[in-house]
This record gives C-alpha cells, sequence and structure tokens, in this order.
C-alpha cells in the first residue's frame, strides 16, 4: 500500500497492458508552454507529429515567411507589454508546434547564453498568455513546426518605403 502511494504522489501512474510484467508509464497532460529539456520523450513525440515544416506549409514563400514571423514576434514583444512583462534582452530559442488553424498547440522555450535574466515562471506565464490568444496567420492541411532563436525587443522594423 505504501507503494502504490509513492507512486501516486509522485505522479508515476503505472497500468497492466497484457501481462503483470508489461507496464505502461502514463506522463501528465503535457502543458501548452514548457522549457526545452523538461517532457523529454513527449517533446520528442512532438517532433514527431509536427514534422512539417513553416517553409513547407507556406509554399517555400521564404520572404512571407519572414514577414509572417517578425509579425509575430512583434505582437509577442507588444503583448508583454500590455500584460506587464519586460522582454527587453531577452534572448530565447523557440520550437513552436502550430495545428492546422494557426493555434500555438505547444510553445517550448531555452534562455540563450546572452540573455538577460528573467523570472522564468513570469517569463512561461507571459508565453501561455501569449499562446492562448494569438493565432498565426498561415492555415494550412497540415500541422507545422518551427525551431528558431530570436532576441527582444525584435530587430526587424519595417523600412518606410521611398
Amino acid at each position: 500500500m505504501y507503494i502504490i502511494s509513492l507512486l501516486l504522489a509522485t505522479n508515476f501512474y503505472f497500468f497492466p497492458i497484457n501481462t503483470f510484467s508489461e507496464l505502461l508509464y502514463v506522463q501528465p497532460t503535457l502543458p501548452r508552454v514548457f522549457m526545452i529539456g523538461s517532457y523529454e520523450a513527449e517533446y520528442e513525440k512532438l517532433i514527431q507529429k509536427y514534422k512539417q515544416n513553416i517553409l513547407e506549409a507556406n509554399k517555400n514563400d521564404i520572404a512571407n515567411t519572414y514577414q509572417k514571423l517578425n509579425s509575430m514576434y512583434e505582437e509577442m514583444y507588444a503583448h508583454a507589454d500590455y500584460v506587464g512583462v519586460n522582454i527587453d534582452g531577452v534572448r530565447v530559442w523557440f520550437y513552436f508546434f502550430w495545428n492546422q488553424e494557426g493555434n500555438i498547440d505547444y510553445m517550448c522555450y531555452h534562455l540563450r547564453p546572452n540573455s538577460k535574466n528573467i523570472d522564468l515562471k513570469e517569463f512561461e506565464s507571459f508565453l501561455l498568455s501569449f499562446v492562448q490568444s494569438y493565432r498565426f496567420p498561415l492555415q494550412h492541411t497540415q500541422t507545422y513546426s518551427l525551431y528558431t532563436s530570436t532576441a527582444f525587443p525584435p530587430y526587424y522594423k519595417k523600412m518606410p518605403k521611398n
């Protein structure tokens, strides 16, 4: 009985499959936003599930994809300001996983070594609020993903046309 209580307290659940010796580990629900390095097995499954990259999903249009990504980073920066989180100086690796409608199903992140220090709980809460309110302007028949790096404030600014 003690072992069962300990297993339940640590979120390790085992259920028999065919025989007593075959056991299945059931992971608690994967959060929509998490740090790269956490949930390794589930992270690898996401990479397999969201095989198509964003460029393929956007018909290999590099300029348009670049424009959409920079627009997303500007909206992310504006959202940080709106919710009161200062992300100036934050440099981060992101792995985005989008569904067919352009909603971010999962966002993984890891601060780069040259990033300013930021409270990770606050940063993760900000990212979650962004994920819940943002839709990427690309719909596709399949899910798609992107592994990328960025810095805030966004370096991309639209140049005025002469």
